[in-house]
């Protein structure tokens, strides 16, 4: 008898365990998504930024988890924004980090390397 209720009180204690793991996922997952919420809701703070070349503001805000390729309100990336603006440094960080050349904005306008020649900044 004392082992039967030993081997309930173990299971008992296993799903009580999985079921405390399950909810510290849960939050887990809700802290994620807040902050990811909060990293877009910063990003047209970051796009003028780039447009700045504030590359160290750019890169702590990718550092924290923004997306390398998130898209403005008007469509643009963070690459296009600092290719139309001829900040160059702040472009061959952008792609070292792997942004993308070939996006195009939202209109199907021209990508950051077209923007970019476009505006006077091909180097």
């Amino acid at each position: 008898a004392e082992k039967a209720r030993l081997e309930e009180q173990a299971a008992a204690e296993a799903v009580a365990a999985s079921a405390e793991k399950a909810a510290g996922g849960a939050a887990s997952e809700a802290a994620a998504a807040e902050r990811a919420a909060m990293l877009e809701a910063m990003l047209e703070v970051i796009i003028d930024a780039a447009s700045c070349g504030d590359k160290k503001r750019v890169m702590a805000w990718l550092d924290a988890g923004g997306r390398i390729d998130a898209r403005a309100a008007g469509g643009l990336t963070l690459l296009m924004v600092a290719a139309i603006c001829g900040q160059l440094r702040l472009v061959e960080s952008l792609l070292q980090r792997g942004a993308s050349v070939n996006l195009t904005s939202k209109r199907g306008g021209p990508g950051a390397l077209l923007m970019a020649v476009v505006n006077d900044h091909a180097s």
